[in-house]
């Protein structure tokens, strides 16, 4: 639902941007890019949080 929101906003601030659709359409893919290597390093910090309590508290 969420992410649905925000690829619709992302589309319409993409189609009413000021700017020319080449740098407007970089800088989406940057930023597209940027946030999901951001939540890939939370889901494997998380993991890795895990394993570790995991490995210390039930063995």
């Amino acid at each position: 639902m969420a992410r649905e929101k925000v690829l619709e906003r992302t589309k319409q601030q993409q189609a009413y941007s000021t700017f020319s659709e080449d740098s407007s359409s970089g800088k989406w893919q940057l930023s597209r890019q940027a946030s999901i290597l951001v939540s890939l390093a939370f889901i494997i910090m998380i993991i890795v949080v895990l394993v570790v309590l995991y490995h210390f508290y039930f063995h």
